[in-house]
């Protein structure tokens, strides 16, 4: 319908074609790929008037995709605005808006390494607002419930006030995409609350939630490039996080088992044993925190420093931005030592690499403390040799002082022998000497009896004799006198007897 006096114009508008790719080039729009045809249809209620082109009711349908919305163009500012919202829309296909069609990434690749081409400006400024139930970012991660306001012009496209929900997080943030000659350049800042680690790392078998916030950019001539020259920096906030198989217990415990072994020690032992012990019990960790930095396609985060369990974990990861490969690395140093431990404290390094989505491979590293372990097993070996040889020297010491005492016993005891038999045979021969002298005064003195015995027989015989010869001589008186007497008795007179 065409009103002559308002010079307005409002009706159904209908357009259907088996290629819009003629279109589309006339319209300087980038084309995907020149060998495949693109269906379309396109229906909307135009109002137009001297300053405004409105399309209303606007539906687009190529292939699978549909499109539904509001349009309006304002020819003062040269500007196309409105509201669409869609099945689907794919950050790749907008982004070649600018950086030219993209092509998927050669043969063992990761990213696209053709270079961009040039595609033709925007005819007009476009600031639209987009709405998708899928929203595909070209990294393997489609987003849901998408919302976004779209910027295109000549030399860039702006994703302004992007919202979706990833990996059943909600992820919102802006991306800018720059031209100039053949070099791109991209500048974003997100942040992503409530991300499902198990869903980002589905075979690693880590469980939890996680909020980022990351801001940076890079440049180069293919998306390739676009991951090499990844720059910026951002903060993790991980929280209710569940890590299976790594029971942080597993150093403390293994350094206190394999010090009481007497055997050398095998540093592939001491990893294996702490690697199984690890998997004993899950490590949880309420929250835990780390700066996030990028330089030159290479993301790290960490370090992250926590205490659990008895031990200390210190923790880094590092993502290659350019073949999406993850190498982390984890240190556990446990506060349990055994005892007379004067070194450091006992640690162990767990490592992790893998591609993310895929299968994660774990290795321990407890070189240094195999190291210690054998050191002290070393320093015991010396002390027991050092105090078996002092217990033998000291032994030594006591038999040759034992030896010593008993020869010092041996000379004493003969020594004393021989002052005894010497005293015996002092007092033998003194008892001889005197047995001697008493013979011989008990001869002198029987001899002296023998001579007084003599003597006094001798006294006694002459005494004796005497006696006798006085009785003699009395008798013969007393003969005579009793002769006498007789004679006189009878009477004859007595001769004169001589004189005795």
């Amino acid at each position: 319908n065409l009103d002559p006096a308002t010079a307005e114009a409002n009706g159904p508008v209908s357009l259907s074609s088996l290629d819009a790719q003629p279109l589309m080039q006339a319209l300087a729009l980038p084309v995907p790929d020149l060998s495949v045809k693109i269906p379309l249809t396109v229906k909307t209620t135009l109002l137009w008037n001297t300053n405004t082109i409105h399309a209303t009711d606007f539906t687009f349908a190529s292939g699978d995709k549909r499109m539904a919305g509001h349009l309006s163009y304002t020819f003062s500012t040269a500007k196309l605005g409105g509201e669409l919202a869609a099945d689907a829309f794919s950050l790749p296909g907008l982004a070649s808006f600018v950086l030219g069609p993209i092509n998927g990434p050669t043969a063992g690749g990761i990213w696209a390494s053709t270079r961009f081409s040039p595609p033709g400006p925007p005819p007009v400024d476009v600031e639209i607002a987009l709405s998708a139930k899928s929203f595909d970012t070209g990294f393997g991660v489609n987003a849901n419930a998408a919302r976004m306001v779209l910027a295109w012009q000549p030399d860039s496209i702006e994703f302004r006030n992007f919202e979706a929900d990833v990996l059943k997080g909600r992820l919102k943030g802006s991306l800018a995409i720059r031209r100039t000659s053949g070099l791109g350049s991209y500048l974003g800042k997100f942040v992503w609350s409530g991300l499902s680690i198990a869903d980002l790392l589905p075979k690693s078998g880590i469980n939890g939630k996680a909020d980022l916030e990351f801001d940076g950019g890079g440049t180069g001539e293919s998306i390739a490039a676009f991951a090499t020259t990844l720059s910026g920096g951002g903060a993790v906030h991980a929280y209710d996080l569940v890590v299976p198989g790594f029971d942080v217990s597993a150093v403390g415990s293994s350094t206190l088992a394999l010090d009481a072994e007497k055997d050398p020690l095998d540093p592939k032992r001491v990893n294996d044993m702490i690697a199984q012990r690890l998997l004993a019990n899950p490590l949880t960790l309420k929250e835990v925190q780390a700066p996030m930095t990028a330089s030159n396609g290479s993301v790290r985060i960490g370090p992250m420093e926590t205490h659990t369990s008895g031990a200390l974990i210190q923790s880094s990861l590092a993502l290659d931005v350019r073949n999406l490969r993850v190498d982390g690395r984890t240190s556990l140093t446990a506060d349990q030592v055994p005892k007379d431990w004067t070194g450091p404290q006992p640690q162990a390094t767990v490592g992790i690499k893998g591609l993310i989505g895929g299968t994660f491979i774990r290795d321990v590293d407890a070189s240094t403390l195999a190291n210690i372990l054998t050191t002290r097993l070393v320093s015991r070996e010396l002390t027991r040799m050092e105090a078996q040889e002092a217990d033998l020297r000291e032994r030594a010491f006591f038999a040759r002082r034992l030896k010593y005492d008993r020869e010092r016993a041996e000379m004493a005891r003969k020594a004393a022998e021989e002052a005894r038999l010497a005293e015996e045979a002092r007092k033998a021969e003194e008892a001889r000497a005197a047995e001697e002298i008493r013979k011989k005064a008990a001869a002198e003195e029987a001899a002296k009896q023998a001579a007084i015995a003599a003597e006094t027989q001798k006294i006694l015989d002459d005494l004796a004799a005497q006696k006798q010869a006085e009785d003699d001589a009395r008798k013969a008186k007393e003969k005579a006198v009793l002769d006498g007497v007789d004679q006189l008795i009878k009477g004859v007179t007595p001769a004169q007897s001589p004189p005795p």
